[in-house]
């Protein structure tokens, strides 16, 4: 095997809720006040706390995730949606996100969020993440990123996804 050849491996993997790159905001701290909401913020090293990945932006690569979580909550990732589905437990329905990033990213670029959350469509190419009672208005907030991103504005917590194609 030859310098700039290519590998592939599959790594099954789970993470602890207490992992660096992960915060939890309390039900009571959000717009919507019922559910907790989940993010993940893997820059600048923290990306290591939830994956088995090098923190390094010159070492790229791909990943597919699978989140479950319980309904009503939903969950989204830096990365294209390939299948959703639900069963039954015990607890009630149990709901199953799978996500492919194609595209080799550095860790840092990984997200993950979950909590009550709906999609808004804002252009041809973007949309919108966020609670139903702010959904509208953080619609129209300006922002900058190209990828899934939770960050705070002044006022809320705000999780965004540019949806962009590739031209070939």
């Amino acid at each position: 095997r030859g310098l700039g050849d290519v590998y592939t491996r599959q790594i099954e993997y789970s993470t602890i809720p207490t992992a660096t790159a992960v915060s939890w905001v309390p039900a009571n701290q959000t717009f919507n006040g019922d559910l907790m909401f989940m993010y993940t913020q893997c820059e600048a090293i923290h990306c290591r706390s939830i994956a088995p990945l090098q923190d390094s932006p010159g070492i790229k690569s791909t990943f597919n995730a699978t989140l479950r979580v319980e309904a009503p909550y939903v969950a989204i990732a830096s990365a294209l949606p390939v299948k959703q589905s639900e069963y039954m437990t015990n607890n009630g329905i149990m709901k199953v996100y799978e996500y492919a990033q194609k595209i080799p990213v550095p860790s840092y670029l990984m997200a993950l969020v979950a909590g009550n959350i709906q999609f808004k469509k804002v252009g041809n190419r973007a949309g919108v993440y966020a609670e139903p009672k702010i959904l509208n208005q953080s619609a129209d907030e300006p922002v900058s990123y190209t990828h899934l991103r939770a960050h705070e504005t002044s006022l809320h917590l705000v999780c965004r996804l540019l949806l962009e194609k590739k031209k070939k």
